[in-house]
């Protein structure tokens, strides 16, 4: 049988194809179909610092997974850096599920994008609040709404701990709350105001946030000196806030009566009430 000269060809160049990509991925396995094999991973080569190789025995050895540099390990061993447990459904459809699930401050930095000290007093404060709410330590994540500042670490944490949305009507915006939040349980209608007490937030702190916030928005340069000193003030106050008891930095009031309302955007007429009246 002669051999197929096109055959031949395409052999020749499927092989010279595979070579040029073993060049330039390096120890990387090379698949069937010419693509890189675990591409969810890069090469040890191609990676930042601050990286490290798998731990569970799996996988090629070149191959390596984000290191958890964005949660110091002073945080996650601090004295009441403990979880928040909570119950949700079960499914889109499903019930009420039978058994809690852990939300640590980790998680919240994980999603949020790092660790900083409004996401740790959002932390605490939440915890501290939704301890309140359910004495059993169990919180149901289907029966909160919450009335939180427009701030990034404050949003982040209340949408994440007590499960309450903007879509869902039950995550009020509303700067008058300040720095700290309200918290109400839907079905009894039992809300508890918390907030730090005062002089537990650094004024240098305060001072230097303001400076440097200033000094952006009117298009200043800012000297990163400023920065690294802000960044080691705010980690002095994470580890202040994770190693003190709560009832040494909290405010907490409850607030019987508390009409929770979406927003102000909306609303009845209270100029007509007496209109028939005679």
């Amino acid at each position: 049988m002669k051999p197929n000269r096109g055959n031949i060809l395409i052999g020749v160049v499927v092989f010279a194809a595979l070579a040029i990509l073993h060049d330039r991925l390096g120890p990387q396995k090379i698949s069937a179909g010419g693509a890189p094999c675990c591409a969810p991973f890069a090469s040890a080569a191609t990676l930042p610092p601050g990286t490290e190789p798998p731990k569970d025995g799996g996988g090629d050895e070149n191959l390596v997974r984000p290191a958890d540099d964005f949660f110091p390990e002073w945080a996650n061993s601090a004295e009441f850096n403990q979880p928040v447990l909570v119950r949700d459904t079960q499914s889109a459809l499903g019930r009420l599920s039978a058994s809690p699930k852990e939300i640590s401050l980790k998680d919240l930095a994980r999603m949020h994008g790092h660790l900083c000290d409004g996401l740790v007093i959002s932390f605490v404060e939440l915890k501290a609040a939704l301890l309140r709410l359910f004495p059993d330590g169990v919180v149901d994540r289907t029966d909160l709404r919450i009335v939180s500042k427009n701030g990034p670490c404050w949003m982040d944490a209340a949408a994440w701990l007590t499960g309450a949305r903007i879509n869902f009507q039950t995550l009020r915006v509303d700067s008058a709350v300040g720095d700290g939040f309200i918290v109400q349980k839907i079905s009894t209608n039992e809300a508890w105001e918390v907030r730090l007490k005062p002089g537990v937030f650094p004024e240098a702190l305060a001072a230097l946030e303001k400076r440097i916030r200033d000094l952006r928005a009117n298009g200043q340069p800012v000297d990163p000196a400023d920065v690294d000193r802000f960044e080691a003030m705010a980690n002095d106050l994470i580890r202040h806030l994770l190693n003190t008891p709560p009832d040494v930095l909290l405010v907490l009031a409850p607030r019987p009566g508390y009409r929770f309302q979406f927003n102000d955007l909306y609303g009845g007429r209270g100029d007509i009430i007496n209109r028939d009246l005679r």
